[in-house]
């Protein structure tokens, strides 16, 4: 449950980068009077670091490929050990 709450306040952090410099772009043409100007800055710049935050947060979500194999208790291991004693295909899916 913590690591929920931990994955939980960093989709919110990363929905924040995405909505402060919306924001404060939008301020910022208000007070210099270059309408689209600082908006369209602040609307990359926010997509640009949200999306960069959210990549990073499903890599560390998603397990390695290679951490497969070294995991004793993992059953595709199990599997392909099985299989290896079997002559059987790897490719081959079990039903």
């Amino acid at each position: 449950m913590a690591r929920s709450f931990g994955v939980a306040s960093q989709v919110v952090s990363a929905a924040m980068e995405m909505v402060v410099p919306i924001l404060l772009g939008y301020w910022l043409d208000t007070m210099t009077a270059t309408t689209p100007l600082f908006l369209i800055i602040g609307t990359v710049t926010g997509l640009v670091t949200g999306i960069w935050h959210l990549v990073i947060l499903a890599g560390r979500l998603v397990p390695d490929p290679s951490d497969l194999d070294r995991n004793p208790g993992n059953k595709q291991r199990e599997q392909r050990q099985m299989q290896d004693e079997h002559g059987e295909d790897h490719d081959r899916r079990m039903p």
